[in-house]
């Protein structure tokens, strides 16, 4: 005779199993998710692109980084760094 009708709030703090099920991260936290693979999948990319796995028209995607890097000298050499010295990679800009 003790059980709470389905439809009842959960008590303050304590999270009904529905609620766990439907969790979402935050938006912020999936458009930073996003930008940390775009910044890293860079140096996969150009290993590829350097050695004809993937056709060079897919630099293109990383045009909005070769203006950074034009702009910012330390941004340039961290993304030479990771590609050349990490991945063996060219990361020349036409």
């Amino acid at each position: 005779m003790d059980e709470k009708p389905a439809d009842q709030a959960a008590p303050v703090g304590e999270k009904r199993p529905e609620d766990l099920r439907t969790y979402r991260p935050p938006l912020w936290l999936c458009w930073l998710f996003l930008l940390f693979l775009y910044l890293f999948s860079t140096g996969p990319v150009f290993w590829a692109e350097n050695r004809g796995l993937v056709p060079e028209e897919v630099r293109y995607i990383y045009l909005p980084l070769a203006v950074l890097t034009s702009h910012a000298p330390p941004i340039r050499r961290l993304l030479n760094w990771y590609v050349r010295d990490v991945w063996h990679g060219s990361i020349e800009w036409d």
